[in-house]
């Protein structure tokens, strides 16, 4: 094991084979208190969504979706980093925004078990993709859309980009909208920072960047 300079590589190494469902299951009620309730609730391209309870409280948990084998290969390891990184990301957004404005679900400190990050977010109510399928609106929820618009504005004023906006990235309940799922999304700063990278490189003759 001192041979593998990786932390993340030597994290699969020691935990692959020990990681499953049931594993998760008891390491989050024993060390912080983490039950699962109906399984899982949605699928991601990276991510799987579960509902659980966190000391009483309704939560969100999101586990990477991708199992690497024992023996990963590069291209495994690469695809990790990326979806850790991704997860980091998410919950720094979370971090960022949830103390400047009422949309944002609180999210906990992240919990890692072996090579699996999960993040913990407060479950404020359902999707509107959920509320859809099971005609749980009515007449009175016809300003629903203006409120979403009003949340995604917030986010946009306080200097996020979301990235991913669709229906069930929407948490309603009686009191108010909350927005989640920040894997996509980035400060305006940095991406003002990347146009400019990318109009340098590619356009230096048509635009000044520096003016």
């Amino acid at each position: 094991l001192k041979k593998i300079k990786d932390p993340l590589l030597l994290s699969i190494q020691c935990h692959t084979s020990q990681i499953n469902r049931q594993y998760e299951n008891n390491t989050l009620k024993s060390l912080y208190n983490i039950t699962s309730i109906d399984g899982q609730i949605r699928q991601g391209a990276y991510g799987k969504v579960c509902h659980s309870q966190y000391n009483g409280n309704d939560v969100i948990c999101k586990y990477i979706n991708i199992v690497p084998k024992f023996n990963p290969s590069q291209s495994q390891i690469d695809t990790l980093l990326s979806i850790r990184k991704a997860f980091s990301n998410e919950y720094e957004i979370y971090q960022f925004l949830q103390y400047k404005q009422a949309e944002i679900c609180k999210c906990y400190p992240t919990v890692i078990i072996g090579f699996q990050p999960i993040l913990i977010i407060q479950q404020n109510g359902f999707d509107l993709q959920y509320l859809v399928n099971n005609s749980l609106l009515s007449i009175v929820d016809s300003c629903i859309i203006m409120n979403m618009l009003d949340a995604v504005i917030s986010i946009n004023e306080n200097g996020v980009y979301h990235g991913d906006i669709k229906p069930n990235n929407f948490l309603f309940n009686r009191k108010n909208i909350t927005v989640i799922d920040f894997g996509n999304s980035q400060l305006f700063s940095s991406l003002y920072q990347k146009i400019k990278i990318s109009i340098n490189q590619f356009y230096p003759q048509i635009i000044d960047i520096v003016k």
